[in-house]
């Protein structure tokens, strides 16, 4: 979950989440490099304004101002291309979950067993517990195992909303009439929490996710009950 007064990333879990943070420490350092090689120009042609007054052309710098941000590109496009086509990889997967947005809260249909349908509200600040979290605790969580290549389709039946989760690099959009996909994979047992990031209505800030992960041997024990 986001931590109090954080400026960063929250602690990321997957493979996919921590490529997407190198890479964003990637583009803000060419931004930075950028910024302080026009910042050393400005100073220079400040106190030696002359120095380039009398010449028609300078082909080093020409050259220099021409590739250097070809090479500042490419070293953010590859990593760039290279992460989306992960991201839109479709592995066997071994569990379906049908998400339908609502104003305002989550449907889950576990579309591999029969009658496993829950909606997931928000839990009142009367009815939170010690340990919990106001604002980000459901009623019911979206219970999955490790280890297991997790199927998620998303749709809306009424407005654009999106489900979100920090901690695994993901946000997809839930769209009224179609229906969208992503594949999540998680290797760590624990609590993860997430909120809609598209504004769907007065109360968008009361839709919140919570994933639960476990084991797959208590996930089928989770299932039977």
């Amino acid at each position: 979950m986001p931590s109090p007064r954080a400026l960063l990333f929250q602690n990321l879990i997957n493979e996919i989440s921590i490529k997407m943070e190198l890479l964003f420490y990637l583009a803000i350092s060419q931004i930075l490099f950028a910024g302080l090689g026009v910042l050393v120009l400005i100073v220079i042609n400040y106190f030696k304004g002359n120095y380039f007054r009398y010449e028609k052309t300078v082909p080093y710098h020409e050259l220099l101002w021409t590739m250097l941000p070809t090479f500042i590109l490419l070293s953010v496009a590859i990593p760039s291309i290279s992460l989306l086509y992960y991201h839109e990889l479709e592995p066997d997967n071994d569990l379906t979950i049908k998400i339908t947005a609502h104003q305002w809260y989550w449907s889950y249909e576990y579309r591999d067993f029969e009658n496993i349908e829950l909606d997931a509200f928000i839990k009142p600040t009367d009815n939170i517990r010690i340990g919990e979290n106001r604002l980000l605790e459901r009623d019911n969580r979206v219970v999955l195992p490790i280890e297991t290549s997790v199927r998620l389709l998303i749709t809306s039946e009424d407005v654009l909303h999106a489900w979100a989760l920090p901690a695994i690099g993901v946000k997809i959009d839930a769209i009224p009439g179609r229906i969208n996909s992503i594949f999540l994979f998680f290797k760590n047992v624990g609590f993860f929490y997430g909120q809609c990031r598209e504004l769907c209505g007065a109360n968008h800030s009361f839709i919140p996710i919570t994933v639960e992960t476990t084991l797959p041997v208590l996930f089928k024990e989770w299932i039977i009950k």
